[in-house]
């Protein structure tokens, strides 16, 4: 199902100490009524070990309407395991980059931002 509108933050600041952040929200319709999926996964400052279950769990709220205010109508727990992640992975791309070097060096940004962020909070722990 496309979706009409959402957020994305990655390692988003929660206003708590050695938590971040990871929000994945969207908007669609399913049998021409509206729905709102909100999900969060906590990104703490840890142990190396938690870094696959905090980046790989989402937490997640499925509201009636067109925004986190509605009815929650379900709620569950969403992971990957390593076959699903690198499937996922394999999708991500540049879109608006107009050449091919442009697209690598997005994407390559894009690795490199991950990686610092989860040294930052893995092995740096802060």
């Amino acid at each position: 199902m496309p979706a009409s509108h959402g957020v994305f933050k990655l390692f988003a600041p929660s206003g708590e100490n050695g938590l971040k952040w990871m929000v994945y929200e969207l908007g669609f319709r399913h049998q021409g009524k509206p729905y709102y999926l909100a999900g969060k996964k906590e990104v703490r400052v840890g142990s190396v070990f938690k870094m696959w279950p905090a980046t790989t769990t989402l937490y997640t709220r499925l509201h009636e309407g067109n925004d986190a205010s509605g009815r929650v109508v379900g709620a569950g727990v969403l992971s990957l395991g390593v076959g699903a992640l690198l499937k996922l992975a394999s999708t991500l791309h540049s879109t608006n980059a107009p050449t091919l070097s442009q697209r690598v060096g997005a994407m390559a940004q894009f690795g490199s931002f991950f990686t610092r962020e989860l040294w930052r909070s893995y092995v740096l722990k802060r």
